[in-house]
């Protein structure tokens, strides 16, 4: 089972890859079928180069994009482990565990409600 985290990842890195190289190879094929049919070599030679060109912007765009979602994905992963180590804490019974989020508003909402909860709970015990 794959977690949720890699799977949002892959996912989202899979079709943004496929879908911009269908479309670069399809635009290729139909600029040089419909509009190079009848012209020199040279041109044609250009034409190949400049793809080319364009091809390496799009692979350097691809790892670009790769780096960044990676990143996103770490910080999310961090914030997650901390939800998750505190609700084992919480768990385990000790209700003055410390929870640290350092990156997304939403997870730092969640913190609070959590230790709300814990409040609330701890309350209820004594």
């Amino acid at each position: 089972m794959l977690a949720l985290k890699k799977d949002i990842y892959i996912t989202f890195f899979m079709i943004l890859t496929g879908g911009l190289v269908i479309l670069f190879i399809f635009s290729y094929i139909i600029v040089k079928k419909f509009f190079l049919d009848h012209v020199d070599k040279v041109y044609i030679s250009e034409f190949n180069l400049l793809w080319l060109l364009i091809g390496t912007a799009f692979v350097v765009f691809l790892i670009i994009c790769f780096a960044y979602i990676r990143r996103l994905e770490k910080k999310i992963s961090e914030d997650m482990q901390e939800i998750t180590e505190y609700l084992q804490e919480i768990n385990s019974k000790n209700y003055s565990a410390p929870l640290h989020i350092k990156h997304y508003l939403e997870c730092l909402h969640i913190s609070i409600l959590l230790k709300n909860i814990v409040k609330r709970i701890n309350k209820r015990k004594k």
